[in-house]
């Protein structure tokens, strides 16, 4: 459940809120997939992936290593969590490349194997991508997942956001701003 704290962080003070939410949230070691109906997760339609960072990490490591190149995937590791560029422009490509294919096609494959296309209800129903590797590909996902003048919303989580949004839930049950 841990993507569900930007709901609570970030949506409490709307006017209006939706009956539901999409999240998916990239984390280190996994990508998770929640369906949230008045603040609840949607039991039969959240789920967890092992296909966060790391793994794309080592599958970037792979891909340059098959090119016949030498590299430690540490060094791609820290490229790919740079907020800037590293100086390396092979890295620089891959990273949005090879990383942006991956990440964005996993996503859309994931949520359309439980019967959820993204692109086909993004004009009515709000998506948020969100988790400390959502801002590695902040642009381009906006970009790829951009029907007509709508979007996905990237929402890069902080390491407290879960925390906030969680106190924020707390006090909105309560009554309390």
């Amino acid at each position: 459940l841990e993507g569900i704290g930007i709901l609570f962080e970030e949506l409490l003070e709307e006017e209006e809120i939706k009956e539901l939410y999409y999240i998916t949230d990239i984390g280190g070691s996994t990508i998770n997939y929640l369906t949230v109906s008045e603040f609840l997760p949607v039991e039969k339609e959240c789920f967890s992936e092992e296909k966060g960072v790391h793994f794309l990490a080592r599958r970037l490591t792979n891909f340059i290593r098959q090119r016949g190149e030498i590299i430690n995937e540490d060094v791609i590791k820290k490229n790919l969590v740079a907020e800037r560029s590293l100086g390396n422009e092979v890295l620089d490509e891959l990273k949005k490349e090879f990383g942006l294919k991956y990440v964005a096609e996993t996503i859309e494959k994931s949520w359309k194997s439980i019967g959820v296309n993204i692109k086909e209800m993004i004009s009515y129903q709000p998506f948020y991508i969100t988790g400390g590797g959502a801002g590695l590909f902040k642009e381009e996902l906006e970009e790829y997942f951009k029907v007509g003048n709508k979007t996905v919303t990237i929402k890069p989580q902080s390491v407290w956001s879960n925390c906030r949004g969680f106190r924020n839930y707390g006090k909105y049950k309560l009554g309390k701003k």
